[in-house]
């Protein structure tokens, strides 16, 4: 009898755990979106009324709701994430990163070639994107090695 007793508060502290941990989810995600609305309707305000001052509050708004959901995440008793959450999350990133490295092989060299050869000018906002894919995985092979050394 023992036995069911303790699987039945086992039970139960994982939903608790689990309620926990979705009332945090939806309070950070909540401070990010108020942050990033709160930006959005300052910006909004001082295109049409001017003044620097309305500027600044909006970058404050959007770097304050920042650091409030960066201090939920790292003070807060539980994590947001399962397990379930991080495999979703590394999947998708891999998707993004084969998106981004086919983008890149195949654009990358056919873009440079066209360009040299003046049969074709490619946009700057092409080239940029280029170079900021290309910056993305520079910054992830950086992340990728420090991690890796951290085990």
């Amino acid at each position: 009898m023992s036995e069911a007793k303790t699987s039945e508060t086992d039970l139960s502290e994982a939903r608790t755990q689990l309620q926990r941990r979705k009332r945090y989810k939806r309070l950070f995600y909540g401070i990010l979106t108020v942050g990033i609305v709160g930006y959005l309707a300052l910006v909004t305000v001082w295109n049409r009324v001017g003044g620097d001052a309305i500027a600044i509050s909006a970058v404050g708004v959007y770097w304050g709701a920042i650091v409030l959901a960066l201090g939920l995440l790292q003070l807060g008793p539980d994590e947001i994430e399962d397990e379930r959450a991080e495999e979703i999350n590394a999947k998708a990133s891999g998707r993004t990163l084969g998106v981004a490295g086919f983008l890149l092989i195949l654009g990358g060299p056919g873009l440079a070639t066209l360009g040299q050869t003046g049969v074709y000018t490619p946009p700057a906002w092409l080239t940029g994107m280029l170079w900021g894919y290309a910056s993305l995985f520079a910054i992830f092979a950086v992340a990728h090695w420090y991690t890796k050394r951290q085990y």
